[in-house]
């Protein structure tokens, strides 16, 4: 006796089927409607010895993966043993790759997103820099710098936002993530955790703010505020027979006067 085995994997649920006879029609659970999900059928046919067992299938339509073997959904938030994507997860048969949204660029671990940002000068006398995406999470592997540059005879002042929540360590100061201030030759921090940095009178024209940020971690970023006043000027000797206006206790860089004379007098220089 001849005995030919078919086997179809729709996992687990098991069942096999006996046929004997010289002809027969199989099908999948349900056809032509689509088969359940996590099911397994076997069907086992045999004929007499002498005769030859022929299949012909009329209809076919299997779900496709590589090699035929039952495809995982690398995207799907249940699978624990791969690295999940930052942004975008694509799965096609046999695979998944990760993509970013715009404005951020796919690091080289093919994961994780990034973003370039280390290009801007600001030169207004006073302006607001955030951490990417603020108060969302910000990027991961990022370098980020901030450079701020006024006329010499500017101070700059920066005051950060209560809200301030970078990565840290229990134990170690700022391994992972932090801010650094650079001015007039001195460093400030690093800061991280959620403990904001307050107000950095910096006594400087130019700061350079630098942020960095591992592959890890979903914490908020910072947002600073910087504001300039000009160096104090000398006391301000009024002249005989003049007229100062505007009167202040004192001046400061970029703050304009006007000396003019009292009535019978002329300005001579």
């Amino acid at each position: 006796m001849r005995v030919f085995v078919i086997l179809l994997l729709f996992w687990p649920r098991r069942g096999t089927q006996l046929m004997s006879g010289f002809y027969g029609r199989l099908e999948s659970p349900n056809f032509p409607d689509p088969y359940p999900r996590d099911t397994e059928r076997c069907w086992n046919i045999s004929v007499p010895d002498g005769f030859r067992i022929q299949l012909y299938f009329s209809h076919f339509d299997l779900e496709p993966s590589y090699q035929c073997h039952q495809d995982v959904d690398e995207c799907d938030e249940q699978s624990h043993n791969i690295q999940f994507c930052d942004h975008f997860c694509h799965n096609y048969i046999g695979g998944y790759y990760c993509s970013c949204r715009y404005g951020y660029l796919l690091h080289a671990d093919n994961h994780t997103c990034r973003v370039e940002c280390s290009s801007d000068v600001f030169r207004e006398r006073s302006g607001v820099l955030t951490s990417v995406d603020f108060p969302a999470p910000y990027p991961k592997s990022s370098d980020c710098l901030y450079r701020i540059e006024l006329e010499e005879g500017f101070r700059l002042r920066l005051q950060f936002d209560a809200r301030f929540d970078v990565e840290d360590h229990p134990d170690i100061s700022c391994p992972y993530d932090y801010v650094k201030i650079e001015a007039g030759g001195r460093e400030f921090g690093p800061f991280c955790g959620n403990r904001s940095p307050g107000i950095i009178q910096t006594d400087s024209n130019v700061v350079v703010v630098r942020f960095h940020s591992d592959n890890s971690g979903e914490n908020l970023g910072w947002r600073l505020n910087y504001t300039s006043i000009g160096s104090q000027c000398p006391v301000l000797q009024t002249p005989p027979n003049a007229v100062v206006s505007p009167v202040q206790s004192e001046y400061s860089f970029k703050d304009h006067v006007v000396i003019s004379c009292e009535p019978g007098h002329h300005l001579l220089m």
